[in-house]
């Protein structure tokens, strides 16, 4: 998993860590912060989750993390502070979906949609593809009162009270996608929340985190002060059968069959006597090899099938594009002007006929 700054941060699908593929360590010489980058498979229709574990010695400052997916910032997920002085131990904290008056709402992959609408052509892809937590440092939150229905912008410093809920699209114009990215990231349908929260494994949300307590929501702003990037974890997520043809996750071993070993007749009983307890044994033993080998040869056998029959729809590809090139090539013929063969009269002479060469 991604280690950035002390932190362990994952990510996970039906308590499953997804595999990572091409970690790589760097510093952004704009940020100066280090950052991690790597690729994780994904799947459409499925729910995942963020896991994040912090240093196990207790922090020796506030942290707070910020989530941004598909290039959008999500401000409605609880428990993203992580006090000075805390030890959270072993147990990490899991960020499930967007949190929701009556519950939560799941990230979930999902697959992209095209669009021909020339609203979306400006759009462009931005970071789509692409799920990263900030990881920032600070000294203190300072609440201030504002009247009521006034509305702030929100920022990776700041946060207001009652916002409108963020939704996610994943609608690109077809001319601005030209790459291999198939997939996007939705919420799925409202869950109810497990407990306090609908983040499993969370502690409580500490209301001690500089002495001060929480003002009611929808009359104060919180800003974090002497905030600091101190590092950057970025998840590149596509399916798994693009990380294999781009060559970052490992292809499939190929399929190899192996010839069944043929196996010698028994040898015809010389005294026609009933068989005896052992050799009913014996029979039974290799009447059971037998099977396990018939096992495996039918399953070599379905798998050859499926190579077989891939090949059938390759082949089937290749006879319609022959098909639609001879359709075409003789669409071509048929405009042509046709040539029109004259034939040349040819006189014939009765016999004692005279000509006249003058």
């Amino acid at each position: 998993m991604p280690k950035c700054s002390g932190w362990d941060i994952w990510l996970e699908i039906e308590g499953k860590k997804l595999e990572e593929y091409g970690s790589k360590q760097e510093k952004l010489e704009d940020e100066r912060a280090p950052s991690v980058t790597c690729w994780v498979p994904c799947e459409a229709g499925k729910e995942f989750r963020f896991g994040v574990a912090p240093p196990p010695k207790p922090l020796k400052s506030n942290h707070l993390l910020c989530f941004t997916v598909d290039g959008h910032e999500l401000v409605d997920i609880d428990h993203r502070d992580f006090d000075e002085g805390e030890d959270y131990g072993p147990n990490p904290t899991l960020y499930e979906g967007q949190e929701d008056d009556e519950g939560f709402r799941p990230f979930m992959f999902a697959n992209l949609t095209l669009t021909s609408d020339d609203d979306f052509i400006d759009t462009g892809m931005g970071q789509l593809g692409e799920l990263l937590v900030h990881i920032y440092k600070y000294k203190s939150i300072v609440y201030k009162k504002c009247k009521p229905k006034k509305r702030v912008r929100s920022s990776a410093a700041s946060r207001s009270g009652p916002l409108p809920k963020l939704e996610l699209e994943g609608v690109v114009h077809e001319k601005t996608n030209k790459g291999t990215i198939k997939n996007c990231v939705k919420f799925g349908e409202l869950k109810p929340r497990a407990g306090l929260t609908a983040n499993s494994g969370a502690r409580q949300a500490s209301s001690s985190s500089v002495g001060t307590s929480k003002p009611e929501i929808k009359k104060y702003t919180s800003k974090y002060t002497y905030q600091k990037l101190v590092g950057i974890v970025n998840f590149k997520y596509r399916s798994i059968d693009i990380l294999r043809a781009e060559g970052i996750a490992p292809r499939l071993p190929p399929v190899t069959l192996s010839p069944s070993p043929k196996r010698p007749l028994p040898a015809p009983n010389s005294d026609h006597r009933a068989p005896t307890l052992q050799a009913a044994s014996k029979l039974s033993n290799g009447i059971s090899d037998n099977e396990d080998e018939d096992d495996d040869e039918l399953r070599a056998l379905q798998a050859r099938l499926a190579i077989l029959e891939e090949l059938s729809e390759v082949k089937a590809q290749i006879a319609a594009k022959l098909s639609k090139k001879r359709k075409r090539d003789s669409k071509g013929k048929v405009d042509e002007p046709r040539r029109v063969k004259k034939e040349v009269k040819i006189e014939h002479f009765l016999p004692g006929e005279v000509i006249d060469l003058t």
